[in-house]
């Protein structure tokens, strides 16, 4: 009989050994990875507010118009409230209770981080005469309409 592959024995169990060594770094690295993907998918659930925060219903009133931001979680040193040239203004930061505690977390909804929210009043109102409260996590601001001769009129030039 003629010998294809002359190799010994032991030359055969190294080179099973070399193999499994190689997937067994291969695999650790894996995991590894996987572990770092992980923390990163994390830190950017929890450190991360979407642009549609916070949400906001803007309602016409019969005198005013009335402007709701939902902020739960939060207390008024956490935000601000600005208003000028047609356009409200919240911003701020909301803070997780428990993020560095060493606690691995299993589910992530809530998000946390920086925010602003800037929303464009569909109708003219009178901004000094603006009032806000926070109650439950209801940012609730009241803003009357302006009348109709509030409005100043201007010549429009035509060509």
């Amino acid at each position: 009989m003629k010998t294809i592959i002359s190799t010994s024995l032991s030359e055969v169990k190294s080179s099973l050994e070399n193999l499994k060594s190689a997937f067994s770094n291969s695999f650790q690295q894996l995991v590894d990875k996987g572990k770092e993907l992980q923390q990163v998918t994390e830190s950017l659930l929890t450190r991360t507010v979407s642009r549609d925060f916070p949400r906001c219903d803007l309602v016409e009133g019969s005198n005013e118009l009335f402007v709701l931001f939902e902020l739960p979680g939060l207390s008024l040193e956490d935000f601000q409230l600005e208003i000028g040239g047609g356009l409200l203004v919240v911003k701020g930061e909301k803070k997780s209770k428990i993020q560095g505690r060493g606690a691995a977390i299993h589910l992530g909804e809530c998000a946390y981080g920086a925010f602003e929210r800037s929303v464009s009043l569909p109708l003219r109102v009178v901004e000094e005469k603006a009032e806000a409260e926070l109650a439950s996590g209801i940012l609730l601001i009241t803003i009357p309409k302006a009348e109709v001769s509030d409005q100043p009129r201007r010549k429009v030039p035509v060509r």
